[in-house]
């Protein structure tokens, strides 16, 4: 009894690591390219 309820905690595991790091690379897809990152239309870092 122990060997599947450990055999089916591995496959839950398993199964939301995949979950997980499929969602941070939709996450990184839908992102905008800078994403909030380009501050070429403001004045920062610009020598006045």
């Amino acid at each position: 009894m122990r060997n599947i309820v450990h055999r089916h905690l591995g496959k839950v595991v398993a199964g939301t690591a995949i979950a997980v790091a499929g969602t941070a690379v939709m996450v990184a897809v839908t992102l905008p390219g800078t994403a909030g990152a380009d501050d070429t239309g403001t004045r920062a870092g610009q020598s006045v």
